[in-house]
């Protein structure tokens, strides 16, 4: 309001998120009891493709998932975070919840043929964390989860760990 002017700074709030979440589950792998060789953060090193162009014999659609966690046996958990605010309230099935994310932990799931897969979004008052199986398939699935992030992270740390403890093991 009023005649003043001033400049206005804007965040890519879902890349400082993902990035977020990212080191500092890679930072506190030992807390968490993960193994840093074993997080994989833009899926370096484990990148697949979606398709492949029959034609030109080209790979198309580079999957990406913002965190694959592997055991010896391949990918255990795939993390996607997501920078949304999800509301019970919100009319309609879906809740919040948009299909293109959960089309691409599907694509994620079956890919790199991981059973546990995460939309992990900061925490609201008016959401629970939920759970899906992917139909057909009773042994893959995809959990809503959520983190708190309004809270100040070096007085909370270990609260912190903890609900991240729960969600990645």
């Amino acid at each position: 309001k009023g005649n003043l002017q001033t400049f206005s700074l804007l965040f890519p709030m879902e890349e400082l998120f993902e990035e977020f979440v990212a080191q500092f589950i890679y930072k506190y792998a030992n807390e968490l009891n993960l193994k840093r060789n074993m997080i994989h953060i833009q899926a370096r090193g484990k990148r697949k493709w979606l398709l492949r162009d029959e034609e030109l014999n080209r790979v198309k659609f580079e999957l990406i998932p913002d965190i694959l966690f592997e055991s010896e046996d391949g990918a255990y958990l795939i993390l996607d975070t997501k920078w949304k605010i999800l509301d019970e309230t919100v009319e309609g099935k879906k809740k919040g919840i948009s299909s293109s994310d959960l089309y691409q932990l599907y694509a994620y799931a079956n890919r790199y043929e991981c059973n546990d897969n995460v939309l992990l979004y900061p925490q609201t008052k008016n959401f629970q964390r939920k759970s899906f199986t992917i139909e057909g398939r009773k042994d893959k699935r995809i959990r809503i989860e959520f983190i708190n992030v309004s809270r100040n992270i070096q007085e909370n740390r270990v609260e912190f760990l903890r609900e991240l403890k729960e969600i990645v093991t």
